[in-house]
């Protein structure tokens, strides 16, 4: 290691745990740190989590990884879930909770509000009417604004970081609270809730940065934090070698996107844009069920994913049409109510059977959301991350039913490179694995896929 080498240290903050990567100044992957979270508070209405720990964890992953890298500095680059929520007081004092884009607070308002209004607001901040929009978690809230900070994951950790109380442009277009047209706060919406935005953060750019504070970590001599962005752009930037591409996250849940130009919307399916930088837009459909459903399918069933690999392979004759709404739905039918079911069932079931068929069903929900973006913005391909990606059978499939050609990363924690790749200005990863769609199977699938279609509109 050269000496007084440059590194980059990626901070990525999501809903279940937080990783941090170390990166040569060549962006060459060296070393990683994980924590999944203890204090959670999860109920049927209620995802809630504890800063406080957040912060904790952040500080002793990156302590940890500049002693054992022997780091002397270092430019750290944030990228964190979209849709939180954190009350402070003036000085900063953590009020309540940390809010996730899962805790369904506010639905009530979603379902309370005219058309009219759910239009207007959707048009204005690009951010789909649900629960998961902050907007409506602070409705939920509004007797406990006055006088308050509002705050969010990414807002909280560069305060911690700096001492500047900044957001993101792709963070703070994720609010709910933004407006599309002004690029800045909207203060239609700021003042349905009867506040304003003195009590947000100031938004700037991704590539904004402050040096770190002064004995924040004793060991590093030099160190600046970059803004950075969201989740969702990081995975779309990892891909930015690749033209005409979706890029398709499936990790607890699942989210389909790609970046544009201009800003895409369509109130009757509602998809989000949100603004990235200045011309550049992350345009999608976020979905509840994506890993999570795979993970309740093994559970349910007592089996591992080297079995479910041994089943992929065999492909079972499927049996009927599985809705995967477990967790009820944002897109395609945003419903928070909505529940899973098994429909057009016969008697070849058995044991196999009826596992490939569950499989298939959280495909066929994906492909409805890939389908339903292919027509805002044709694209020619699609880029897979999240855990899915280490079963090559679920690769194959998923390109079989969704139809296209799926690339997958070989760089370990390219998503995470995907910050790098908007800040520095450098390019995305290269090497892919690719799986090309088995054109018999898509079409063979093509008469369940209707029937999918038929129970969700």
């Amino acid at each position: 290691m050269a000496k007084n080498e440059r590194h980059f240290i990626s901070i990525d903050v999501g809903t279940t745990n937080l990783k941090i990567s170390v990166f040569s100044s060549e962006y060459v992957f060296l070393d990683k740190y994980h924590y999944s979270y203890t204090n959670v508070v999860v109920d049927e209405c209620r995802y809630e989590l504890d800063f406080a720990e957040i912060w904790q964890a952040i500080r002793d992953g990156i302590e940890e990884l500049i002693v054992r890298n022997r780091i002397v500095q270092a430019d750290i680059i944030l990228t964190t879930a979209m849709h939180s929520v954190q009350l402070l007081e003036e000085d900063f004092r953590l009020t309540g909770p940390l809010l996730v884009w899962s805790d369904k607070r506010g639905a009530e308002f979603v379902q309370q509000s005219s058309m009219r209004s759910l239009e207007r607001r959707y048009r204005t901040s690009g951010t789909p009417n649900h629960s998961m929009n902050p907007f409506y978690k602070l409705k939920s809230l509004q007797n406990e604004l006055d006088g308050k900070r509002i705050g969010s994951l990414k807002d909280l950790i560069f305060y911690q970081l700096t001492g500047k109380w900044t957001t993101d442009t792709a963070s703070a277009a994720s609010s709910g609270l933004y407006d599309l047209s002004s690029h800045r706060w909207s203060e239609a919406l700021l003042a349905e809730l009867n506040v304003d935005s003195r009590q947000l953060p100031e938004i700037k750019k991704p590539d904004f940065c402050l040096n770190v504070r002064e004995h924040l970590f004793p060991t590093l001599k030099e160190g600046k934090v970059y803004i950075g962005t969201t989740d969702g752009v990081s995975s779309n930037y990892a891909f930015s070698t690749l033209e005409r591409t979706a890029v398709l996250s499936i990790g607890t849940s699942h989210a389909v996107r790609v970046v544009t130009d201009k800003p895409c919307l369509n109130f009757e399916t509602q998809n989000f844009c949100y603004e990235i930088t200045d011309g550049k837009y992350l345009v999608g459909y976020p979905s509840n069920n994506g890993g999570n459903v795979l993970a309740w399918i093994l559970d349910a069933f007592q089996m591992d994913w080297d079995e479910l690999n041994a089943l992929l392979k065999v492909q079972p004759a499927t049996t009927g049409v599985f809705l995967p709404f477990i967790n009820g739905e944002r897109a395609p039918v945003w419903n928070d109510l909505l529940k899973a079911q098994m429909v057009h069932l016969d008697r070849r079931v058995n044991r196999e059977s009826l596992i490939y068929t569950m499989v298939c069903g959280v495909m066929f929900n994906i492909k409805h959301n890939v389908d339903n973006l292919s027509q805002l913005f044709p694209f020619e391909r699609i880029g897979l991350v999240g855990g899915v990606t280490k079963s090559k059978e679920m690769c194959q499939l998923i390109a079989d039913i969704l139809g296209f050609e799926v690339f997958v990363p070989k760089t370990p924690q390219a998503e995470t490179l995907g910050s790098l790749a908007l800040v520095k200005g450098i390019k995305g990863e290269t090497d892919f694995t690719t799986y090309t769609p088995k054109q018999s199977f898509t079409k063979e699938y093509e008469q369940y896929l209707q029937v999918f279609q038929q129970y969700i509109k």
